[in-house]
């Protein structure tokens, strides 16, 4: 979709409005379920996930969100200016994209295609989830492929422990400056997702654990939720870092 800033007539506040492509007019699958879906996020307030204000269709076509303007860059942006992140940087913002993805599964909205582009960074160095619930049915894969689980390159629906997995591929690109797992095709990439061994060893040793288990072949062998994932990933910054890491 075609992004621009806007002003609330109302409120006279900063917006961000998301027209979405012209080509998902005709697509009734998607568009159902994402009314579900945005009448969910509406409901959502939480400091990690950018607010959601509204979801409008016009008669005759085309379709926009409105949601709050952020006043930062993508994490996209960030890891390619700068490379790693550093453990710490990259813990926080694991904890981050986590408090998100557990307060939109909560409410049973799914990311389905989480990429370092649809993390938002702010001022305050929080990362901040958008574009929730985007990725039409069957394309999640293809929307973040760098980041898809092997699960979704099979077709299956996207589900929390894909996102599970997704995070766990944003962590580990912020500690190192690239992806886990690379190919120079789309089935060479799926191949490798489903069975390249898991990078670990490239991460600093008290991270692995967390890389292991969130890049986890199976979904049943990640954590069970993005809840349970921040316990792990706080206590692993602890053990490593001391209870002041943060």
């Amino acid at each position: 979709g075609r992004v621009v800033l806007a002003v609330d007539d109302v409120t006279q506040t900063k917006v961000a409005v998301k027209y979405l492509d012209r080509r998902l007019d005709g697509d009734e699958t998607f568009l159902s379920r994402f009314r579900l879906a945005a009448r969910r996020l509406a409901q959502i307030e939480d400091p990690n996930l950018v607010d959601f204000y509204d979801f409008v269709e016009e008669p005759r076509g085309g379709a926009a969100i409105v949601m709050e303007w952020v006043d930062g860059v993508t994490l996209r942006r960030v890891v390619d200016a700068q490379g790693p992140t550093g453990p710490l940087a990259a813990l926080s913002l694991l904890g981050g994209v986590l408090v998100g993805l557990a307060a939109a599964h909560a409410k049973d909205v799914v990311h389905g295609s989480l990429r370092p582009a649809n993390v938002l960074v702010d001022t305050e160095g929080n990362g901040r989830l958008v574009d929730l619930a985007l990725a039409p049915p069957g394309s999640e894969a293809q929307g973040g492929p760098l980041y898809a689980a092997p699960e979704l390159w099979e077709g299956a629906p996207a589900t929390p422990a894909s996102d599970i997995y997704a995070a766990t591929a944003i962590f580990f690109e912020c500690l190192t400056g690239r992806p886990p797992f690379s190919g120079r095709s789309q089935s060479a990439l799926a191949k490798a997702h489903r069975e390249a061994p898991i990078p670990a060893d490239d991460v600093p040793g008290p991270l692995r654990d967390l890389i292991l288990t969130g890049l986890a072949k199976k979904p049943s062998e990640r954590p069970a939720s993005a809840a349970d994932f921040l316990g792990a990933v706080e206590e692993a910054a602890v053990a490593a870092y001391g209870p002041a890491w943060e």
